[in-house]
């Protein structure tokens, strides 16, 4: 006789980041300038769907988020909006920054492209 177990749900995963607080507006004595999350995100999700999530974790703006790749202590690759989730490793160092809505609204003012997102 043998028991029947479910197979564990592989549906979503949790992305650990580490988010980096660079907005000036932000940081208070009481803040902290270095926080670690783990971040629940469906295994066919996106990374923008990850900046979305981790904003509504933080209370932040989605927009004012880059997400990047780190090896050895340095940024490897920043994370495009279009990049898979499942094609990011479970070993990989990713980092989050939030950085302030000004440097982004200067951004968007000099390149031709209407939409805010500077990270496409």
């Amino acid at each position: 006789m043998f028991l029947s177990l479910p197979l564990p749900n592989t549906e979503y995963r949790f992305i650990r980041v580490t988010l980096i607080c660079l907005d000036s507006k932000r940081l208070t004595s009481n803040s902290n300038f270095v926080t670690t999350y783990a971040v629940r995100v469906h295994q066919e999700a996106k990374v923008i769907d990850l900046r979305k999530e981790l904003a509504s974790i933080t209370n932040s703006n989605f927009e004012c988020l880059v997400v990047a790749d780190s090896f050895n202590s340095k940024i490897y690759a920043v994370l495009r909006d279009n990049k898979k989730i499942g094609s990011i490793s479970p070993t990989d160092v990713l980092l989050a920054f939030i950085i302030d809505e000004l440097a982004i609204t200067n951004n968007s003012n000099n390149s031709n492209n209407s939409k805010n997102s500077i990270f496409k």
